[in-house]
Parts: structure tokens; C-alpha cells; sequence
């Protein structure tokens, strides 16, 4: 390959960059990930898109609830370091958003390799949604720890109102067939 020509633009590096053959690179990596995914040792970058001016990477795919208390996990990690700014009343009014929960659009399940398991999921069950994350608050926040201590208090408070659930259906007298199900469908 001869020398590569990058046009920096306004667009966000996907898909068409990575598997790129031409050797002029007209998205915001200026060539850095252009035809990365041509070779079998190429790594996907992490996925960016512009949201209000800002560029954000993708932190985490799931449903609605979960993505939407990821998010105010990750805002309350954004005030503790500092992301933000108090209105005349005290309260927190943040600068500029730094994460923001998107729904995934039905092309994107179809040709994003990070969607590929909600595919072979029922047409009512597929949709997913996004949490994007601000690049800058990304590099100084450890995304991928606050994301997992957050899915393991919600397992936590899951198995407790699980045991809870299963209790109060032993109570009135529900079949043990009855909560096995019950279980097997709410684990």
C-alpha cells in the first residue's frame, strides 16, 4: 500500500473506514484505523459517534432499564470527579451531558458485529439500547469498573427481590412446579 491520504472531517470513524481499501481516509481518525479490519490480526476500535457536538464512544449494550441506570451510575462518577457545574439554587446542572442512552436503530442491529446477539433474539425482544459515554470523560473515568460494580449491585438487589418474590409465593401456598418456573424465567 502506497502512502495514505487522510481528509479530516466532521464524520465519525465506523464500518466503512475500517474495511476500507482506497487509500484516502475521510472521517475524524485522520487514517489511524483506516483498513484496520482488512488484515486477520486487526482489532475493531472502539465505536464513536457525534451526539449535540460531542463525540462519544460506546460504553454498553442493553435493555432500557439497564442502560438508563448504567447511565446515572456513570453521571454520579462524572460529578465525583468533577463534570460539573451548581445552578444559583445549589443543585447540580451539568455542563454538558457525559453520557447519553440511545436507542439502537433496527440497520444498526442488522449490521453492527457489537449487536449480533439481539439479532437471533424475537422481533419484540431486539430492541437494545446504547450507553455512550463522552470521550474525554471516558479517558479520565474508569468506564469498564464503574459499569461493573453497577451490574453487580443490580444482581445483588435482583437475587434479593427474587428471594423475596419466591418467599411470599410459598406463602400463599403456590406449587413448588409453579416457583421453579417462576425462577427459571425471572434468573
Amino acid at each position: 500500500m502506497g502512502i495514505l491520504e487522510a481528509v479530516l472531517t466532521a464524520q465519525t470513524c465506523g464500518d466503512a473506514c475500517w474495511r476500507a481499501r482506497e487509500e484516502i481516509c475521510r472521517c475524524s481518525c485522520a487514517g489511524r484505523n483506516h483498513g484496520c479490519l482488512q488484515s486477520s490480526e486487526g482489532v475493531q476500535p472502539t465505536r464513536t459517534s457525534r451526539i449535540s457536538g460531542k463525540v462519544f464512544q460506546l460504553a454498553a449494550i442493553g435493555s432500557y432499564p439497564q442502560m438508563e441506570s448504567a447511565k446515572r451510575a456513570i453521571e454520579q462518577a462524572a460529578i465525583a470527579a468533577g463534570y460539573y457545574r451548581t445552578s444559583h439554587s445549589g443543585r447540580y446542572v451539568y455542563a454538558q451531558d457525559v453520557a447519553e442512552r440511545k436507542s439502537a436503530s433496527k440497520a444498526q442491529v442488522a449490521k453492527w458485529v457489537e449487536l449480533a446477539a439481539a439479532r437471533d433474539l424475537p422481533h419484540y425482544a431486539q430492541e437494545r439500547d446504547l450507553l455512550w459515554i463522552r470521550v474525554d470523560v471516558a479517558e479520565v473515568l474508569d468506564v469498564d469498573a464503574i459499569l461493573e460494580a453497577h451490574a453487580e449491585q443490580d444482581r445483588r438487589e435482583n437475587a434479593e427481590y427474587l428471594a423475596e418474590r419466591v418467599e411470599s409465593l410459598r406463602k400463599i401456598g403456590t406449587p413448588e412446579s409453579e416457583i421453579a418456573r417462576y425462577i427459571e424465567r425471572h434468573s
